[in-house]
């Protein structure tokens, strides 16, 4: 049954006081993650643990008896609380060889530097005996790769432009030849204007039939909706077509991206015209604006009829309109906190500018109930 559940996947465990107490986000295992996932290597577990050489030892314990990958990140220092490499010899029974080509790398490191090698990062200088190292150009901890029964564990450094890189140079080319399960494709619908409700009662019988069931993710203002499958083939365009009225995409790509992506490509300039008091609700263009393609005027007397003009009016608590196009729009804001309301209109004026300057109001377009 052990070995069944070693098949599964991939776990990666990150250490650290600062991951754990929420100090240090922990933006490694995401970056990781999204790489095998995005290669179809199934990632089954995160978990992160204290610099506790007695937890640690428990958690390794715990997702080598369910895991055939184990990549570790971080605890790979010169100081007390760096147990990652103690942990590891503890429990897979590995003694830790000093390593003189690793010594004499470290100190030419800070040789180089023109610093002094400080006595503690001698403590660097060890290696799971039969492990592979994997040299850090980056900085003075070296990542390595153990064999281990019908295992693989990787220890990777902590500082992400020293674990991002290592990971690309050596993990990726590692886990190929592993016969590791393959993470199921994912399908996934943004969506606008619609409740995790509604959709559920749109597609539920659709999926029925299927045998599927939907993972939902709401990130306001939008709505995520995913399948996951074996089958490479299916498009799944029956689904497409019930949530045709309110899809942005089948990516992550929301309006504010896509507008800001389009005008950036542009090579005439599009004038914002708004009320100076609301400059700090449009500071996601600053962007654009840095660069040319934004201009913001705050005289709502300009003349708006030109093609390159949008007008702006925002009453807090009450609503937001705007016009440019030939097209004007305006959406209710009272059911939204203040901090709400900024995230909504950015979206909703970028679905609006997008469709009027970009898509020129394709149909799709104008059938988002919720955002006419």
């Amino acid at each position: 049954m052990a070995l069944m559940m070693r098949q599964y996947g991939i776990a990666l465990l990150a250490t650290g006081d600062e991951i754990v107490s929420g100090d240090c986000l922990n933006t490694n295992v995401t970056e990781l993650a999204r790489w095998l996932e995005a290669n179809k290597y199934c990632v089954s577990t995160h978990l992160a643990i204290r610099d506790d050489q007695k937890a640690l030892c428990g958690a390794i314990s715990w997702l080598l008896s369910h895991h055939r990958v184990l990549i570790t990140v971080g605890g790979l220092g010169p100081t007390e609380d760096d147990v990652t490499l103690r942990s590891l010899s503890q429990v897979c029974q590995r003694k830790l060889v000093f390593a003189e080509d690793m010594w004499h790398r470290i100190q030419h490191y800070f040789k180089k530097r023109g610093l002094k090698c400080p006595v503690s990062t001698k403590n660097q200088a060890y290696r799971l005996e039969g492990s592979v190292p994997f040299v850090n150009h980056l900085g003075t901890a070296d990542g390595c790769m153990l064999n281990y029964h019908d295992q693989m564990i990787i220890t990777l450094p902590g500082p992400p432009r020293e674990c991002l890189p290592m990971f690309e140079d050596h993990v990726s080319l590692a886990l190929e030849p592993l016969s590791i399960q393959k993470a199921p494709k994912r399908h996934m619908w943004l969506l606008l204007g619609i409740g995790e409700s509604s959709v559920v009662d749109l597609i539920n019988p659709l999926l029925h039939d299927l045998k599927l069931s939907a993972a939902y993710r709401a990130s306001f203002p939008y709505l995520e909706v995913k399948l996951f499958t074996h089958n490479d083939q299916e498009t799944f365009s029956s689904v497409t077509q019930k949530l045709l009225p309110w899809l942005v995409g089948r990516e992550r790509k929301i309006y504010s991206q896509l507008w800001c992506d389009w005008l950036s490509n542009q090579k005439k300039k599009i004038t914002i015209v708004v009320a100076e008091e609301y400059g700090t609700w449009f500071e996601w263009l600053s962007p654009l604006k840095d660069r040319g393609y934004i201009v913001f005027i705050h005289d709502h007397s300009i003349d708006i009829g030109s093609l390159d003009k949008a007008w702006v009016n925002i009453e807090v608590g009450k609503y937001v309109e705007t016009c440019g196009m030939g097209h004007k729009a305006r959406a209710d804001l009272s059911t939204y906190d203040e901090s709400a309301q900024k995230q909504w209109v950015k979206e909703w004026l970028s679905y609006k500018w997008y469709s009027w300057f970009c898509i020129r109001g394709l149909d799709n377009y104008n059938k988002i109930i919720s955002w006419t």
